[in-house]
């Protein structure tokens, strides 16, 4: 092969290589869209990383899934007692006027044991107004998944 020839092929297998290079590096990364699983092999559309390792992580992630609009994907980081409660549509629809302009997280979680612990959130709405609750947290199969929230005291 010439080297006119060898350019011809390798140039375009170079050039389309370098852009993967300058991709984003996520860690802790789960699958959130198109999982499908065929001889221990796992392939996806996308993925995206949430921490749910410590409740102020899972806040933080929580905090990150709303103000994107990811309910979707917060709904499979529910706990199972909140996750029994709604279907995963009933879910989503809720949520969708809720009118929430940001989220705070207040500090560090307080543990009521070793698998409940809850966080305080501040949230502001689009109008300005701001609201403290405690998010609650159940640790369950290895993370803290949400149980729920209520107003802070």
């Amino acid at each position: 092969m010439s080297w006119n020839t060898s350019k011809i092929i390798l140039v375009p297998i170079y050039l389309s290589v370098i852009p993967l290079l300058f991709l984003p590096k996520k860690t802790l990364a789960f699958f959130t869209k198109n999982t499908y699983i065929t001889n221990n092999v796992i392939s996806s559309g996308y993925w995206e990383s949430f921490d749910f390792s410590t409740p102020v992580e899972a806040a933080n992630s929580i905090r990150t899934l709303w103000l994107s609009g990811k309910f979707n994907t917060l709904y499979d980081n529910l706990a199972e007692d909140l996750a029994g409660i709604y279907t995963k549509e009933e879910f989503m629809k809720s949520l969708q006027d809720t009118h929430i302009k940001e989220f705070e997280i207040e500090g560090n979680a307080i543990y009521r044991n070793n698998t409940q612990a809850y966080v305080v959130t501040k949230i502001k709405y689009l109008d300005n107004k701001t609201q403290e609750y405690k998010t609650i947290f159940n640790y369950e199969q290895g993370s803290w998944k949400l149980l729920g929230t209520v107003l802070a005291d």
